[in-house]
């Protein structure tokens, strides 16, 4: 069998840590979330979607809000 090269990324610790802030909601970035979530996000789907939305609506919104 042939040896396949491993080539790792290097990466810089200020990188890692630029890329998790882009990701994670800083201050009040979350409560902004879960509001649209609650207000603005049904009018976005389907009718089948809203269906399913509808039935597990408080248990994903109690889930997203633990994070």
């Amino acid at each position: 069998m042939q040896k396949i090269e491993v080539t790792k990324v290097k990466q810089i610790f200020n990188e890692g840590a630029k890329q998790l802030t882009d990701k994670i909601f800083i201050g009040d970035k979350d409560l902004e979330f879960l509001d649209y979530i609650k207000s603005e996000y049904e009018s976005s789907l389907s009718p089948s979607q809203l269906k399913y939305f509808k039935r597990d609506r408080e248990r994903n919104i109690s889930i997203i809000s633990l994070f």
